[in-house]
């Protein structure tokens, strides 16, 4: 798999399996949670950031998107009301930000949000909401 920051980087899989978009500026976090979705068959593209990943909106739909709050050229939560204007994908939100999953309607109705620090500390806290 190539991978290019600040472009789609399309997993390499002939699976028909459901189309994952990863929105998150560390390029570490991101290879770890591509390798995790990879593992389980879907093909993932990752984008670095929000204005990337708005652009590729335009012409593919995903499933999914996995949305990092903290991101360089926007704030997350805008981020997911313009990923929701433009698609009814599921979103996942990785945050650092604890008061953010407090109130998960208030973020446009995500599916799920898993707070950091995940990557080494394990799952600190999982919170879910129907989107609709």
């Amino acid at each position: 798999m190539t991978v290019r920051p600040g472009q789609g980087a399309k997993a390499e899989t002939g699976s028909a399996r459901q189309l994952i978009f990863v929105v998150e500026d560390d390029e570490g976090v991101a290879r770890l949670v591509m390798r995790a979705l990879e593992e389980f068959g879907h093909p993932v593209e990752w984008f670095r950031d929000g204005t990337t990943v708005l652009r590729r909106l335009q012409t593919e739909r995903p499933d999914l998107c996995v949305v990092d709050l903290g991101l360089p050229d926007m704030d997350g939560i805008e981020l997911i009301r313009q990923i929701g204007a433009l698609s009814n994908c599921g979103i996942l939100i990785l945050t650092g930000r604890g008061h953010a999953a407090t109130n998960p309607r208030r973020l446009g109705g995500p599916c799920c949000i898993i707070l950091q620090p995940w990557v080494s500390g394990g799952w600190h806290g999982l919170r879910m909401n129907r989107r609709g």
